[in-house]
C-alpha cells in the first residue's frame, strides 16, 4: 500500500471489569510513518531494550533497501539508474519485487510495480506538487514509462533489469506489510508468542493479550474522527492491512483528488468505495491485495476477492451512508 494509505485500523486494548495485566509496548518510527509492538508477555532470557534495539535494526535495514523517499536507499539507486543491464540487488529487494509483480500480475495491472512515474506526476510521492492535476498530455506520457511486465527480476544471483531506462519501482503498497512479517520473526525468534505488531495500519498478530483475552482490532469508519469504529475484530493469528483514499488527496476545483491511482488510466481511482480491509497469513500479501482490491472498485473487487479466496471488506459511500459488503471468506474468518 501507498506509505499513507492502511491507517484505517486502530490498535484497541478494550478494558473489561478488573484491571487487565500491564501492557508492554515498544514505539518508534520507521519508514515514515509509526510502528507500535504490543507484548503480551516477555521470557526471562529477554529484555525490553534488546528486544527494541533488535527489531529497529532490522526495521533500518528494510526502509535503506526499500525506501522511495531516502536517495541513498537500495530501490532509489535501482531507479535512478537508467541501464537496462542487469543490476545486482539484495536478496530480500528481489523477494518483495517478486511478490509484488505476481500480484500486478493476477490482479491484470490493477497494482502495478512500476507506477511510481504516475506517483510522482500526481504529488503523492517524494516530489510534492502544487496541488493540481496534471495535463492529459502529460499523464499519457508518463503512461508509456510505466506496466510491470518491463520489469524483470532474478533470484540467483539476485539482479532486477528493466527493459526501458525510464522503468521506476514503488514498494509502498507492499513494503510497510513486509516489514511487519519481518517484526513477527524477529519476535518469533526471541521466543515471543503473544504480540500484536502495527506499522503505519498494517499489522499482524499472534496468541492473546496479556490478560488472555484475544487482540482486538478496530476498523475506522472513513471520513470520520480518529477513534470512531465501524467495526470491532478479533485477531487470531492473522495478519490485516487497509486501502481507502481519505487519508492522502487534495481538491481542485471542487474535485477530490486521491493518492490511490489506477495504473490503467493514470488517474485516480473515482468510485464509491471509501476503504478495503484484508486479512491474510502473511502481512505483505494483505497490503498488497488491498491496494488491489481498493484500484477495482468495489463490484469488480469483490468479485476477484471472491473468485480468488481473499478475505476482504468493502466500505462503500452511497447516499443513504456507508455500506458494508464481505467476501464469505472474510466472514468465515471473523465468524470462527
Amino acid at each position: 500500500m501507498n506509505p499513507v494509505s492502511g491507517m484505517l485500523l486502530l490498535l484497541m486494548i478494550l478494558a473489561g471489569c478488573s484491571p487487565p495485566p500491564p501492557v508492554l509496548e515498544l514505539n518508534g518510527t520507521t519508514m515514515g510513518t509509526h510502528y507500535s509492538i504490543k507484548l503480551g508477555g516477555m521470557p526471562d532470557t529477554q529484555t525490553l531494550a534488546v528486544l527494541k534495539q533488535q527489531i529497529e535494526s532490522r526495521l533500518g535495514e528494510i526502509d535503506g533497501q526499500m525506501s522511495t523517499y531516502k536517495q541513498a536507499s537500495e530501490l532509489s539507486r535501482f531507479n535512478a539508474n537508467r541501464s537496462t543491464d542487469w543490476i545486482p540487488v539484495s536478496r530480500e529487494l528481489v523477494e518483495v519485487v517478486s511478490r509484488a509483480q505476481h500480484l500486478s500480475e493476477l490482479s491484470n495491472g490493477a497494482f502495478d510495480t512500476t507506477v511510481q512515474p504516475l506517483v510522482q506526476l500526481w504529488g503523492f510521492g517524494s516530489r510534492k506538487s502544487d496541488d493540481h492535476p496534471p495535463g492529459q498530455d502529460q499523464i499519457l506520457a508518463v503512461r508509456h514509462t510505466i506496466g510491470y511486465r518491463q520489469l524483470n527480476w532474478r533470484k540467483a544471483p539476485p539482479a532486477l533489469r528493466k527493459d526501458q531506462p525510464e522503468i521506476e519501482v514503488d514498494l509502498s503498497a507492499i513494503a510497510k506489510g513486509y516489514a511487519v512479517d519481518e517484526i513477527a520473526r524477529v519476535l518469533d525468534q526471541a521466543r515471543l508468542s503473544h504480540y500484536l505488531v502495527e506499522i503505519g495500519g498494517e499489522l499482524r498478530s499472534r496468541g492473546k493479550r496479556s490478560d488472555g483475552q484475544p487482540w482486538r482490532i478496530a476498523i475506522q469508519l472513513p471520513d470520520a474522527e480518529a477513534g470512531s469504529a465501524h467495526r470491532i475484530i478479533e485477531a487470531r493469528d492473522v495478519a490485516m492491512a487497509t486501502s481507502g483514499d481519505y487519508r492522502n488527496y487534495f481538491e481542485f476545483g471542487g474535485i477530490r483528488y486521491s493518492h490511490a491511482i489506477d495504473p490503467r488510466s493514470g488517474w485516480p481511482v473515482s468510485h464509491a468505495l471509501a476503504s478495503v480491509t484484508v486479512m491474510a497469513d502473511q502481512c505483505a500479501d494483505a497490503d498488497g491485495l488491498a491496494t488491489a482490491l481498493f484500484v477495482m472498485g468495489p463490484d469488480p473487487g469483490l468479485d476477484f476477492a471472491e473468485e480468488n479466496g481473499i478475505a476482504a471488506l468493502f466500505i462503500i459511500r452511497g447516499e443513504q451512508g456507508y455500506q458494508e459488503r464481505t467476501t464469505s471468506h472474510f466472514q468465515a474468518i471473523v465468524n470462527h
